[in-house]
């Protein structure tokens, strides 16, 4: 028999959510645990927490006046079920438990950007004739598969360039999915066209000082993200309207709209023309962390 102190557990205790810690908005997901006893061991219950954490970098004020930029982190459980084992476990026996956890449909997914990070993990406690065993293990939560994009034409752009996208295979960006298409580029003569894809982070300005704050204009911190980007020479600029195409990388945050955060994506292009500067254009995309056809 082996002979254990206080200190150390006396089971040991691996947990997994769903199939590869993966889970989807607004399904279920099964989660489970295998413990093996490293000493006779009554095991009575089994909890299962979903717990996630949302990091923001907001805006707090010292006692100066001034002011500093700070990620201020919220934690809390939002789901839970709780198992009777009653079970009674010799030294190398071992036993699994599972119940499954649902993940609400209006959830943050797991996005990691520079203003926002939103993280999902499960906690196990496992309750006996012993002190509870606490094991967690991540949780990836991706944003339901039926999102789609937009199929609006609605261009916006700087300068009176008259750029223009056109022809595009996809308005919904996927990991490892091509995009295609053409852009005009109307009638100024360029050095060089950039073609970029941009993920842009909108997080409300006192977000953790101010939860209720209304979204009201300057309210926000801003970044962004060049996720892909084609520089064409002055060749192809020349042209009145471009081919391109890409793969879509690793996407590190979806399309997502919350009281507290925004994060939009972009296709825009921008011309290097002479004695000129904001010569450029963007269409709205919809990103996924989704693989398609999930």
């Amino acid at each position: 028999m082996s002979s254990l102190t206080r200190h150390h557990s006396p089971l040991d205790i691996s947990v997994q959510g769903g199939t590869r810690n993966t889970a989807v908005q607004g399904r279920s997901i099964l989660a489970s645990t295998e413990m093996t006893a490293l000493a006779p061991v009554h095991v009575r219950t089994v909890q299962f927490t979903l717990v996630h954490s949302l990091i923001l970098t907001q805006t707090h004020g010292n006692m100066f006046g001034g002011t500093y930029r700070a990620p201020g982190r919220e934690t809390k459980d939002v789901g839970m079920i709780l198992m009777d084992a009653g079970t009674f476990l010799h030294e190398g026996e071992s036993f699994r438990e599972e119940g499954r956890l649902v993940v609400p449909a209006a959830a943050l997914p797991t996005l990691r950007g520079k203003l926002a990070t939103s993280v999902w993990s499960i906690r196990t406690r496992v309750s006996g004739d012993f002190s509870d065993v606490v094991r967690t293990c991540p949780l990836t939560v991706l944003p339901d598969s039926t999102i789609t994009g937009t199929d609006s034409l609605s261009h916006h752009a700087k300068g009176d360039a008259g750029i223009r996208f056109t022809d595009l295979t996809t308005y919904t960006l996927h990991p490892g999915v091509a995009v295609a298409g053409q852009v005009h580029l109307g009638s100024r003569p360029a050095r060089t066209v950039t073609i970029s894809l941009v993920m842009q982070e909108e997080v409300l300005y006192w977000a953790g000082q101010h939860p209720n704050a209304h979204d009201t204009s300057g309210n926000y911190l801003v970044e962004e993200t060049v996720v892909n980007e084609q520089r064409l020479p002055r060749a192809a600029a020349a042209q009145s309207a471009i081919p391109f195409s890409f793969t879509v990388p690793a996407i590190p945050a979806p399309t997502v709209t919350s009281p507290q955060l925004k994060i939009r994506w972009l296709l825009r292009a921008a011309l290097n023309v002479p004695f000129h500067r904001d010569l450029e254009a963007y269409i709205p995309m919809t990103a996924t962390t989704s693989p398609k056809d999930t």
